[in-house]
C-alpha cells in the first residue's frame, strides 16, 4: 500500500461520500493516473461519482485504457516501471493538499461522557494498528468507516467493495492470520454480517489466533435499511461479548453508550 502518512495522501475518494477537498481534487484532475482500481458501485460511492473517462488513465490486471483507447494484454507492473522511468529528476510539485494524517492524527483523548461513534472507534484504531497489523473491513459500514483509517505503507487492507459478499470478513480474518503469523488482523465487522458466519469464531478460538474482532451492532442490516427498510432487516440480538466462552476461547468485552444490549432490542412495528 502506499502510505496515508505521506504528506500528499489526502484520502480515500468514494464518490459523493468523500470529503469536499478529495471530490474536487480527483474530479477536476487534468489527468487521473488509476491502478489497480476496479470500478464498482460502492467504491464510487453508489454511482455518486463524476469521473471524465476522458481524463482517465486505467490500469488494472492485463489492461490498459487511456481515455476511450483501450490496449490488451499490457502488465500492470510495465506500466508502474515506465512512469517511474520518466518521473521528473526533483520529484513533482505538491499542490498544497491537507495530508490526510494531519485530519486524521494517531492522539486519542478519552472523554467517558461522549457517545461511543464510528469516527470515535476510527479515531481510536488510528493510534493502535502499527507495521504489524492487517485490517479486515465488512461489506457496509465498516468498509466506509475504514477510509478515515490513516495506514502505514506496510500496514494490510482487505475490504469487500467490489461483490459485497456479507459475511467474508471473518472467515477473511482467519485466513489471514494463518496466512500471516507476523501480522495481527484487526476485524471490522457488522451485526448482521457476523451472523452469516460466526461458527468461523470457533476455529478461531480452537487454533487461539491472536487477533482482535471489533463488531460493530447497530441492531440488524443497517445497510439494507438505507435503500429500503423492512422487518426483514431485523435480525435476533446476541450477547456478542460471551460468544468467547460459548466457544470456549478468548476474551469478550460490551462498550456501549447505550442501556444492556437486551434492553433496546427492536420491537415488531405495529401495522395496520
Amino acid at each position: 500500500m502506499i502510505s496515508e502518512h505521506h504528506p500528499q495522501a489526502i484520502g480515500v475518494y468514494e464518490g459523493g461520500v468523500s470529503r469536499r477537498e478529495i471530490r474536487d481534487t480527483v474530479e477536476n484532475a487534468d489527468a487521473l493516473l488509476c491502478l489497480g482500481a476496479w470500478m464498482s458501485d460502492i467504491n464510487l460511492g453508489v454511482y455518486t461519482a463524476r469521473l471524465d473517462d476522458r481524463r482517465m488513465i486505467l490500469a488494472n490486471s492485463g489492461r490498459l485504457k487511456i481515455s476511450h483507447h483501450v490496449y490488451e494484454q499490457v502488465w500492470i507492473g510495465d506500466v508502474i516501471t515506465g512512469l517511474i522511468e520518466h518521473m521528473p529528476t526533483g520529484g513533482l510539485k505538491s499542490p498544497g493538499y491537507t495530508p490526510m494524517s494531519d485530519l486524521f492524527g494517531t492522539e486519542f483523548t478519552v472523554k467517558p461522557d461522549q457517545a461511543v461513534t464510528m469516527a470515535r472507534v476510527m479515531q481510536r484504531l488510528n493510534g493502535f494498528i502499527g507495521k504489524d497489523t492487517t485490517v479486515i473491513a465488512e461489506t457496509g459500514d465498516s468498509i466506509f468507516a475504514a477510509a478515515d483509517l490513516v495506514l502505514h505503507r506496510d500496514v494490510g487492507l482487505l475490504g469487500q467493495a467490489f461483490y459485497l459478499s456479507i459475511g467474508f470478513a471473518l472467515p477473511a480474518t482467519l485466513g489471514d492470520a494463518f496466512a500471516d503469523p507476523g501480522r495481527r488482523p484487526v476485524a471490522l465487522i457488522g451485526d448482521g454480517a457476523f451472523q452469516m458466519t460466526a461458527q468461523e469464531l470457533s476455529t478461531i478460538c480452537r487454533h487461539k489466533q491472536n487477533l482482535i474482532i471489533l463488531l460493530m451492532n447497530n441492531d440488524g442490516y443497517t445497510a439494507e435499511r438505507i435503500i429500503h427498510e423492512g422487518p426483514y432487516n431485523d435480525i435476533q440480538p446476541w450477547a456478542y461479548h460471551r460468544l468467547p466462552e460459548v466457544f470456549g476461547g478468548g476474551w469478550g468485552a460490551r462498550v456501549s453508550s447505550m442501556p444492556p444490549w437486551n434492553a433496546h432490542a427492536r420491537q415488531p412495528t405495529a401495522r395496520p
